[in-house]
């Protein structure tokens, strides 16, 4: 008798399965992110219309995203995806860095973590969305067009040096941005999602094999020794650096920096500028001169209250350990600008946003 039951329900279960598969079709049965033939769903429609199902049964499916394009570099997609896949899985962080390759490697958001939490700021989530070549145009772009409002995050650390913000010299990063099919889309309105937007190309797992990677930093484990790194590369004087050509710093780029700071004020957005550190090396009499024209750019923005200062220019410029190059971090000291800014951090949470360390965490989904 049992053996009839069961041998009943099984085929009616078949049954109920055969019709569904009917119903719903093999073809709509598919992996998260991956786009449906339109065809099939139209197929689909019609032939749940004709069955006897309840209408209230019907599968809806909502049309899935396109790809979106590439924005003219594999880096820029990468560092792009990698967000969008924190945002998912973690929420918007607390604090995120951008800047250009000298913020991708030159600030470790696992140990700006860690220090934060050691200053009585645990639980606080940091992001590196650096871009190779980024600018002043790049980073306004990447936030206001790139990132919706819901996107941004709770203070931005901005980590760079003059040479983002000279007006004067060739944006090759931002025009190659602008003629790239995915900046297209974006004067059109469309924003990227998570979804494969590269070509319809996921990124490759395969790569990343630190986790701090998938919170943005391009670890640079090389040391900078100058008689090894002279003898492969030309020593060149600040007054032949093309990134020093016709100095401005009232141009294009300050009009970006301006447009951000509009909208960083509007969302109440706190904006943390890191000037970060160089080699005395680098440091010639026209890379010092300039310097100190972008010093005091700045102090007249913090002064206005429009962002908050921190100059770590000459911070350790005989540490050439803390060095990729004579003007670019790598891991260690992308780790010691991580401790330091994380004592600066705190106290910068406490004083100017109120922010009580036993009452609030950051952190929290609130």
């Amino acid at each position: 008798m049992n053996r009839q039951v069961r041998l009943s329900r099984a085929m009616a279960v078949a049954v109920v399965m055969s019709f569904g598969a009917m119903t719903i079709g093999a073809r709509a049965v598919v992996a998260p992110g991956i786009a449906l033939d339109r065809a099939a769903v139209v197929a689909q429609s019609e032939t749940a219309r004709q069955s006897d199902l309840p209408r209230a049964s019907l599968l809806k499916l909502p049309r899935p995203p396109e790809p979106f394009p590439t924005l003219s570099t594999p880096q820029i997609d990468r560092q792009l995806e990698l967000y969008l896949r924190y945002l998912a899985q973690y929420g918007r962080p607390d604090v995120l860095i951008v800047g250009s390759s000298r913020a991708l490697q030159g600030i470790d958001p696992v140990a700006l973590q860690i220090a934060l939490a050691e200053a009585g700021y645990p639980r606080l989530k940091v992001f590196n969305f650096g871009i190779n070549g980024a600018t002043a145009q790049v980073v306004n772009l990447q936030l206001n067009r790139l990132l919706k409002p819901q996107q941004w995050p709770r203070v931005i650390v901005w980590a760079d040096g003059v040479r983002a913000f000279n007006s004067g010299r060739p944006d090759r990063t931002y025009r190659n941005i602008q003629a790239s099919q995915g900046f297209q889309q974006l004067q059109a309105g469309r924003t990227p999602q998570l979804v494969p937007y590269l070509n319809g190309m996921l990124h490759d797992d395969a790569t990343i094999r630190d986790p701090r990677q998938l919170q943005g930093l391009n670890i640079v484990r090389q040391v900078f020794a100058p008689n090894q790194y002279f003898r492969r590369f030309p020593k060149i004087a600040g007054r032949f650096d093309g990134d020093y050509i016709d100095f401005n710093l009232a141009g294009a780029q300050a009009q970006a920096t301006a447009a951000l700071l509009l909208q960083t004020r509007r969302r109440r957005i706190p904006l943390v500028f890191v000037n970060l550190p160089l080699t005395d090396i680098y440091l010639d009499r026209l890379r010092d001169r300039r310097e100190r024209q972008f010093r005091r750019y700045k102090q007249r923005l913090a002064g206005q209250g429009q962002l908050t200062f921190i100059d770590m220019a000459q911070q350790w410029p005989d540490r050439y350990d803390y060095f990729a190059d004579p003007s670019h971090l790598n891991q260690s000291g992308a780790q010691a600008v991580a401790k330091f800014l994380g004592r600066r951090l705190a106290v910068y949470f406490e004083r100017q946003l109120g922010v009580a360390k036993p009452a609030y965490q950051l952190g929290d989904r609130r």
